[in-house]
């Protein structure tokens, strides 16, 4: 996939119009590609995650 695939697939999904299967045919890459491109963006979209341990450890 290519950066201009990759840019299609998200405003593609973000229409709510496509499927994951549908965005693959249209752009003419894999439906695994798809998923992790979407995946990756969710996460981007969640930010860093910060875990904030209290307590003494032994």
């Amino acid at each position: 996939m290519n950066l201009l695939q990759g840019a299609a697939c998200l405003v593609l999904w973000q229409s709510g119009q496509f499927d994951t299967v549908d965005i693959a045919h249209a752009l003419k890459i894999q439906e695994a590609d798809v998923c992790r491109l979407l995946d990756a963006a969710r996460e981007r979209a969640r930010g860093p995650s910060f875990i904030v341990i209290e307590g003494a450890m032994s």
